[in-house]
């Protein structure tokens, strides 16, 4: 596979919960003319306060492949890899905490996580004119679809 920045955040999102920061998530989508893949980075609300909506107005790390290879100020090269990405991320997140729970939504992202690398394409969960019953999908325009995250209730961690 080719270097995708949008993958490389996504995989080190996955790092960052096999690290046992299970509460991070992310809501990925595209922008109002769909020529730019976005996403939002950000902790669970039910577990770092309350969600106020796509917006996430806690702490918050938010791209768009419209920067290119700019990520949180800094060109990522080919060189860093996924490790050296959710270190920036977990900087980027201060109040970012470990947690045991959440696993329901870990094991959801692996399989999204899988898909992304077998289909070579990122996740939308939002974006204009986007029926959002049939899940997020996964390179946009494809017609493939992941199942959306499972809740946050307690039942679900």
């Amino acid at each position: 596979m080719e270097f995708n920045l949008p993958v490389r955040i996504l995989e080190a999102v996955g790092f960052l919960h096999r690290a046992g920061f299970g509460s991070l998530r992310v809501y990925p989508g595209m922008n109002a003319s769909g020529t730019a893949w976005r996403v939002n980075i950000f902790e669970d609300p039910t577990v770092s306060g309350p969600d106020t909506g796509s917006g996430h107005q806690g702490e918050c790390i938010r791209y768009s492949s419209a920067a290119g290879l700019e990520f949180m100020g800094v060109e990522i090269q080919t060189h860093h890899d996924a490790r050296h990405v959710a270190e920036m991320i977990q900087a980027g997140l201060p109040s970012l905490r470990l947690t045991t729970s959440q696993t329901n939504y870990v094991r959801w992202y692996a399989g999204l996580l899988e898909q992304v690398h077998t289909f070579d394409a990122v996740p939308v969960a939002y974006a204009d004119y986007f029926d959002v019953s049939k899940g997020w999908e996964l390179g946009w325009g494809s017609r493939r679809f992941y199942p959306e995250p499972p809740g946050q209730s307690a039942a679900d961690s």
